[in-house]
């Protein structure tokens, strides 16, 4: 698989924005294990706005992975707990401390940079979803961004360590 880049990532915010219905329809043909785990109970601790979110984001990841050569193989929802459970393990590892500095041992040596870059900026406050309280929570952001990591590692191929 190729490397994603920025730009790449960001003409498919623009196509999913476009046609969001029908990348959904053939995310969910395409991948109905990642689909139904998106959709699970775990995320309805997340408010509407951010599941909303979590689906945006995947169909943008899974669209710009699918692009550059990967995303093909069906995922199991084996692959799904071994690697969220080793991210999860992470993000405990780092312990406490600003969100966004919590995230540098992921970036470490992570041969996909840009889509982990795409999830982090998604994921923090722009000053104008401030005011209009339409941002991610401070509770929901662990669970999105592990979550968001833990699709793309199972897109992308990267093995539980």
């Amino acid at each position: 698989m190729e490397f994603v880049s920025e730009a790449l990532i960001e003409r498919k915010v623009e196509e999913v924005s476009g046609s969001l219905e029908d990348v959904l329809f053939a995310f969910r043909q395409m991948q109905p294990v990642l689909y139904a785990w998106l959709m699970s109970e775990q995320f309805r601790l997340l408010t509407e706005a951010e599941r909303e979110l979590l689906l945006f984001t995947s169909l943008v990841l899974w669209s710009a992975i699918r692009a550059e050569g990967g995303g093909e193989d069906l995922v199991e929802e084996r692959q799904i707990g071994e690697i969220e459970e080793r991210n999860w393990a992470l993000w405990e590892q780092t312990g406490s401390g600003a969100f966004r500095h919590r995230l540098d041992p992921f970036f470490e040596g992570y041969p996909q940079e840009d889509l982990l870059a795409y999830v982090e900026d998604s994921l923090l406050l722009s000053e104008e979803q401030k005011e209009n309280e339409l941002g991610v929570t401070p509770e929901g952001r662990p669970l999105l961004f592990i979550s968001l990591k833990t699709l793309i590692d199972v897109l992308i191929g990267e093995a539980p360590a």
